[in-house]
């Protein structure tokens, strides 16, 4: 009997990987993603949207997915982004690439740059190099006019953004040609309030791990807390520091509205220098929005 669960158990996990790379049409993958994640419904969105200079439009041929190696095992992974229905709850947005592990695959979610960073609608493509394949994210962004610039009728300009990104250790990175080789002494970190119900909340992080917790306001936990980081969570934070190069960003970052967080970011390194990024409604960078979602996902120990 232990002989015959053990023979189902790696049946089932090599099915898995092979079910990945067989997925042929819209409707299988939907169907394998529903069935595997027990989602109420799920429809795929399309990915190669064409970016034009002020707006996108729908391609003739769309697609629904990308599959290549974007954590660099050998093994195909599969990206999409899909709108899925969960029990009672409304429709959710979901984007992430289903990367493998051994003999099985794990979901990572990719921060939505359409939500946390940009304005308008995102593409995304495959670029490889040295061997080695990325997602890359390509974005119509927004921009509001200086006063001096608006003309009757045009209060925006439009650029297109380009970002990278790939798995490592089971979340997302950004692919960086420029890290910066600094060694971090400190990382402090703190979220105000907004009109609403955003958390408020102060973190100090230091080289070694530990980390002091304030929560303040719409929070689970109160109050002063002393913690200890694991060491592959440190590694996380410190390699997205790397690639975000923070001494490149601007020190200061704003949107034209009234009722957003302000997010506080200060760096102190080893050699003594420190940088330090104000980000009124988290609409920096796309690498600070995916370190920003790191840090406040933090709050929940």
């Amino acid at each position: 009997m232990r002989y015959f669960f053990l023979l189902s158990l790696l049946l089932q996990q090599f099915s898995a990987l092979a079910q990945i790379d067989t997925l042929q049409s819209k409707s299988s993958v939907e169907s394998y993603l529903k069935r595997r994640y027990h989602y109420k419904a799920i429809t795929l969105n399309t990915i190669n949207l064409v970016i034009q200079d002020t707006n996108t439009v729908q391609p003739t041929h769309p697609a629904y997915w990308l599959k290549a190696d974007f954590n660099h095992d050998g093994k195909s992974d599969l990206f999409a982004s899909a709108t899925v229905e969960k029990g009672k709850l409304d429709n959710q947005s979901e984007l992430f690439i289903l990367s493998s592990e051994g003999n099985h695959y794990t979901k990572v979610d990719i921060v939505d740059p359409v939500s946390y960073v940009y304005s308008g609608d995102a593409s995304y493509s495959i670029y490889s190099a040295s061997g080695m394949s990325y997602l890359v994210i390509t974005t119509l962004v927004q921009k509001m006019l200086r006063p001096q610039d608006i003309r009757h009728g045009h209060y925006f300009t439009y650029i297109s953004a380009r970002d990278t990104v790939f798995v490592r250790n089971n979340k997302q990175i950004i692919y960086a040609n420029h890290p910066t080789q600094l060694a971090i002494e400190s990382v402090k970190f703190s979220a105000t309030q907004c009109f609403g119900t955003c958390p408020v909340f102060q973190l100090t992080i230091n080289k070694d791990g530990s980390v002091s917790y304030k929560g303040i306001q719409y929070v689970n936990k109160i109050g002063d807390y002393n913690l200890a980081m694991p060491k592959a969570e440190l590694y996380y934070l410190i390699s997205l520091l790397d690639a975000i190069n923070p001494p490149r960003l601007s020190d200061h970052y704003s949107v034209d509205v009234t009722d957003n967080p302000t997010i506080y970011l200060a760096i102190r390194y080893t050699n003594g220098q420190t940088k330090s990024i104000e980000d009124y409604g988290e609409r920096g960078t796309y690498g600070l929005a995916v370190l920003h979602k790191f840090l406040l996902d933090l709050r929940n120990f």
